[in-house]
């Protein structure tokens, strides 16, 4: 059985009762004192449309009617009864795109039918055959715009010729109002002004006063008002507009302000109640107007947009592909490296040089049967038990030899030449693999942090972005005046991110004072700015995110030892991305230049590779590779993370001494027994995870300032100096920490000191 989709039929009905209202209004329209070519034009876009063309027409009938007085409407009448034979006849048997003609025939026919009773034939023929070529282009025009009505908002997007259509569908709508009065006020004004204040909101001053102006010259045109309407409507758009800078509801104000003077100046009868009335209800109606319907204007006027989402689509399809076959690679040559392995068996290298030996002497050796055919075993297992003993030693033992080898053994003294050469040969190709295998774990870490970084960002870029399109929208109509070029605010994974373009001559630091405040005030949180930047010649690009809830104020303070010039310890305080905020400190092997080089390249690398979306792990590993692999060097690392979002921070000690955390409390220690980096071959960490909140202050120091004085005494005399001063600078306390540890080394600096203070509110 069929179910009947009251929804869409109501849709539908409500459609179909607008285009019958509106068949009204087209009827009344009056245009240069005497001509309608609107009516029979509109009529004839429902031509052959069976449930709505009569009800059309007795409409437009009605109006015509109610201006009878002012104009001859007879070839009109008449144009309809034609165009009723015509639909009830050729329904089905005239193509669609022909029927245009019959609405300017129809009017023709009724211009011709009048001038036969009138007798004024020339007249009536060069009236209706321009009212006939006007009928066929109006109902060509109109019917683009009625189609769109009637898609129920299915049509994706409006292009030119259909926005012109609905536009002056509306302006003849107006017109046909233009003598009607509700109550005492003059619903086309109404129109008129919401139409403008609505463009004052889209466009700004331009639009606003190419509508007032549009709107006045189809308002003198209809005779509804005289010449002087244009210039008044046209300035009452600018000023609206700029009114409309501050709030919507100061836009009739604005209106008022210039359309009084310019009615008194052109003498127009709209001093009136009426009048004023109707400004007040057009600036109702457009704060009411909801924001999305300004955006779904936007997007449906936008004729590429279909095709630009596809463009986009693709690109990103494209671009994510790449990335996932290049992150496939990458992870192939790593599982690849893993497995291919050049180490060798113990026992493969001891049974390689136990043959090379026996194959070389005792296949020489006169006496090779008395040994090996006669004592087979005993001569195996005495001799490999002594290439076994050598090969784990790495070393041929030539002092203590057994008795029964050179006692049994003729030429023991070549057997041992022999052996001791093979594991030399031996022990420089373990060298050279040991060597090979490090750096081949270092590029497979490399290469696995390589492949892990493409699919995240291909998994970022397939992502939906969270932009708030409204949002933006509003944002960038309110801004489009100074400077902004475009806007987006979206949300991220620690509140709202802003990104804003800006014209060349606009950059952040002149404009920050007039858009930040107006920024704050539509995302209703405080924001900063993280990034400045110049994308082209004429364009700054600017990122914005929500303030975080916790700041840092970090200072450091370093000396070196008294014999050298330069400190061996290193330092980085930075933000990094997402909010989070890096503290490290890094003591090298020793003191001076080189101790100093170490360190740096310690806390440097292990920033570049957090700032490159390396794990924290395989961050850790290469660097701890990379120090090792020089000779003899090493270095300590402390590192902390703080998320200034969430509080939450990661505290990593490699070899370095105890970190303080200031809290109101007390005083938390955290402590390690681990070795620097550089040291073993897997780094020997010890991680901290803790909560930091406003007001607590982080202190990290190398062994230098740590170890100053007599042993044991220190952490009490710094746990007790920090309890003092809880309320002072992140740079004052980095400086008494200093002077503290110098007085307790009894004023002798035996080894680097560095710490850094990090004050958290």
């Amino acid at each position: 059985m069929y179910k009947l989709n009251l929804q869409y039929w109501n849709k539908e009905r409500l459609a179909s009762i607008v285009f019958v209202i509106v068949g009204l209004l087209m009827g009344r329209v009056v245009l240069f004192g005497g001509i309608n070519g609107c009516a029979i034009g509109y009529l004839t876009c429902f031509l052959f449309n069976k449930n709505i063309f009569y009800a059309v027409a007795v409409t437009i009938f009605t109006g015509l009617m109610t201006v009878r007085k002012t104009m001859d409407i007879g070839e009109y009448v008449i144009a309809i009864v034609l165009m009723c034979l015509f639909n009830f006849l050729g329904n089905g048997r005239i193509q669609e795109n022909k029927k245009y003609f019959i609405g300017g025939l129809s009017l023709l026919s009724g211009a011709l039918i009048i001038a036969g009773f009138t007798g004024n034939f020339v007249y009536y023929c060069i009236i209706g055959t321009l009212e006939a070529i006007f009928t066929v282009v109006i109902a060509y025009v109109l019917d683009r715009g009625i189609g769109v009505l009637r898609s129920n908002g299915k049509k994706e997007y409006i292009d030119g010729e259909e926005i012109l259509s609905l536009f002056i569908l509306g302006v003849a709508v107006i017109c046909g109002s233009g003598n009607m009065v509700i109550l005492g006020v003059p619903p086309a004004l109404v129109a008129v002004v919401t139409v403008i204040f609505v463009s004052s909101v889209k466009g700004g001053c331009i639009l606003a006063i190419a509508s007032g102006a549009t709107m006045g010259m189809m308002l003198s045109f209809a005779n509804i008002y005289p010449i002087g309407i244009i210039p008044t409507l046209a300035i009452g758009g600018l000023t609206s507009a700029m009114a409309g800078r501050f709030r919507k509801i100061f836009m009739p104000i604005g209106f008022v302000l210039s359309f009084a003077p310019m009615v008194i100046y052109y003498r127009l009868d709209l001093l009136s109640v009426g009048a004023f009335v109707s400004i007040l209800l057009a600036g109702i109606i457009n704060m009411y107007i909801p924001e999305r319907l300004y955006l779904n204007f936007s997007n449906i006027i936008n004729t590429g947009k279909s095709q630009s989402n596809l463009y986009n689509y693709e690109i990103k399809s494209m671009v994510c592909g790449k990335l996932k076959k290049f992150a496939q690679c990458f992870s192939d040559l790593d599982s690849y490296i893993q497995m291919a392995s050049v180490s060798q068996e113990t026992e493969n290298i001891k049974f390689e040089i136990f043959d090379k030996c026996t194959s070389n002497v005792c296949g020489r050796c006169n006496r090779q049967g008395t040994c090996w055919e006669g004592n087979y075993k005993t001569t195996y297992e005495n001799l490999y038990g002594l290439v076994s003993q050598w090969v784990d030693k790495e070393s041929v033992d030539f002092k203590n030899l057994p008795n029964y080898f050179i006692a049994s053994c003729s030429k023991y003294r070549e057997w041992l030449l022999w052996a001791k050469n093979s594991i030399d040969e031996y022990k420089f190709k373990n060298i050279c693999i040991s060597q090979k295998e490090e750096y081949r774990q270092l590029l497979s870490v490399y290469i696995r942090n390589v492949a892990q970084r493409a699919e995240s960002i291909a998994s970022e870029i397939e992502m939906e972005t969270d932009i708030d399109i409204e949002l933006s929208e509003k944002i960038y109509r309110k801004t489009a005046y100074m400077g902004v070029k475009g806007i987006t605010v979206s949300k991220g994974e620690k509140g709202c991110i802003l990104r804003i373009l800006l014209s060349k001559e606009h950059s952040w630091d002149i404009c920050e004072g007039r858009i930040l405040p107006l920024l704050k005030e539509f995302v209703g949180v405080n924001i900063v700015k993280t990034e400045e930047r110049l994308v082209d010649d004429n364009t700054w690009s600017v990122t914005l995110v929500e303030e975080p809830k916790l700041r840092i104020s970090a200072y450091c303070c370093s000396k070196p030892k008294n014999s050298e010039n330069i400190c061996g310890d290193s330092f980085i305080f930075t933000d990094l991305e997402n909010g989070r905020y890096l503290l490290a400190l890094a003591d090298g092997m020793g003191s001076g230049k080189r101790a100093g080089m170490e360190s740096a390249a310690a806390v440097e690398m292990y920033e570049d590779f957090t700032q490159a979306g390396f794990f924290r792990d395989d961050a850790l590993e290469l660097i701890n590779s990379l120090i090792s692999g020089k000779n003899e060097s090493f270095s300590t690392l402390d590192i902390c993370t703080v998320d200034k979002y969430t509080g939450k921070a990661e505290f990593i000690k490699i070899g370095a001494v105890s970190t303080f955390i200031l809290k109101r409390k007390g005083v938390e220690i955290l402590k390690s027994n681990t070795l620097p980096v550089g040291i073993l071959e897997n780094v020997d960490t010890k991680i901290y995870e803790k909560r930091v909140e406003k007001g607590d202050v982080i202190v990290m120091m190398t062994d230098g300032i740590f170890e100053a004085g007599k042993s044991g005494e220190n952490e009490y005399k710094f746990i007790e100096m920090l309890e003092k001063r809880k309320k002072t600078t992140a740079e004052n306390t980095a400086k008494k920490i200093m002077e503290t540890a110098i007085k307790m080394g009894e004023s002798k600096i035996n080894d680097d000191m560095t710490v850094l203070v990090a004050n958290i509110y």
